[in-house]
């Protein structure tokens, strides 16, 4: 809908003629009427005082398309990545249990090491129990970063090392 038939359909929801419209802004029924004709466009100011008095953005007065706001797809994004990192946690879940499973039904002393340890030293799961668990923590943590609207956690754990980098360097200096 373009903006004379949008002036229009809002004039006229709102029970104005041409007349108490033109009478409201200070112009003519005539300017009104060339405005509901698309043969002229109001100034400015009465598009300012149109939006105010119809209660609309000048967007919607003008006859723009909606389109999604950014806010809508920041969330939309938001909860893209939240779920991709869900599903990190939960592989990172499934691999850990597998490992921790696998070495308890079969244990193995490891060079003399016993227990879970050994037996994931022994049956070559450790690299995988390790890395299952770090997807587990960081997947988790970057899902809940996401969802509570916070910045991402990899990028919040890089400020605090960086902090706590500074902090060492600047106790090295004393």
């Amino acid at each position: 809908m373009n903006f004379s038939e949008r002036l229009t359909a809002l004039r006229k929801q709102k029970g104005l003629s041409q007349e108490a419209l033109a009478e409201k802004l200070g112009v003519s029924r005539q300017a009104v009427s060339k405005w509901e004709r698309n043969e002229a466009q109001p100034e400015l100011s009465k598009i300012v005082a149109l939006c105010e008095l119809f209660e609309v953005d000048p967007n919607e007065l003008l006859g723009f398309e909606h389109h999604e706001t950014d806010a809508n797809h920041k969330t939309e994004h938001n909860t893209q990545r939240a779920v991709f990192w869900l599903v990190i946690g939960c592989m990172g879940f499934i691999v850990t249990v597998f490992c921790l499973g696998w070495s308890m039904a079969h244990p193995v002393i490891y060079n003399g090491i016993k227990g879970l340890h050994g037996s994931l030293l022994g049956n070559d799961c450790m690299e995988a129990f390790l890395i299952g668990c770090a997807a587990m923590i960081v997947g988790l943590l970057e899902s809940y970063f996401e969802i509570s609207g916070r910045n991402s956690f990899l990028a919040w754990m890089k400020k605090e090392l960086h902090w706590l980098a500074n902090q060492i360097f600047k106790l090295d200096e004393e």
